[in-house]
């Protein structure tokens, strides 16, 4: 007669070890550094004035554009390594929110790296005023205008109304660029018998 097989033992259950709470603080430290730098930096764009012969550029210093795309593509990143972790649904709601917040936030820095005015004695050139995206390069011919609306200072708006001797009305987009340009194409507009408003 056969002896009986022998009982087969159960294996232990390993359990599974929650995710490290140390790392999901660190993340989150990361997380809220990252996009508060990048929105600070966004918020307080660094404008480089340049003269090269009659002309003079104003546009935002690229090292603050790399600066502030950096942090918010660090704080997405980090939202999204938030996210994919084990932990609870409330933590990655806001991770997701503010994952949210740093994509939008990327718009901005790409209209900074466009800010580009030129001004001379004669001309302004900007981009033309549009929505998400930016219009092309325009350049106005500061004899040919009637009235120049700097909507600027009182509106808030980096959007600057040129009307030319004919009536058309071009928008132009002077971006972070607004406060330090308006000055020079002012002075130059009043010289070519311009009207100013403002």
């Amino acid at each position: 007669m056969d002896a009986p097989p022998a009982p087969v033992e159960p294996r232990p259950v390993v359990p599974i070890r929650p995710p490290s709470l140390l790392v999901t603080n660190v993340l989150t430290l990361v997380l809220l550094a990252a996009l508060a730098g990048g929105i600070l930096s966004l918020a307080r764009p660094v404008i480089m004035i340049e003269t090269l012969g009659d002309a003079t550029n104003y546009r935002v210093n690229p090292d603050s554009v790399r600066r502030s795309a950096a942090l918010l593509v660090l704080a997405a990143a980090t939202a999204v390594a938030l996210i994919r972790r084990e932990i609870s649904r409330g933590i990655k709601k806001i991770a997701a929110a503010l994952l949210t917040v740093a994509m939008v936030c990327l718009v901005p820095v790409w209209h900074q790296s466009a800010c580009h005015v030129i001004v001379t004695p004669d001309t302004v050139t900007a981009p033309l005023r549009g929505g998400l995206f930016r219009g092309g390069a325009t350049t106005i011919q500061l004899d040919g205008l009637a009235d120049i609306f700097f909507r600027g200072e009182q509106h808030g708006s980096p959007y600057q109304i040129f009307r030319n001797k004919t009536g058309e009305r071009i928008d132009l987009d002077f971006g972070p660029a607004s406060a330090a340009a308006t000055g020079q194409v002012e002075a130059n507009a009043i010289a070519h018998g311009a009207r100013i408003h403002h």
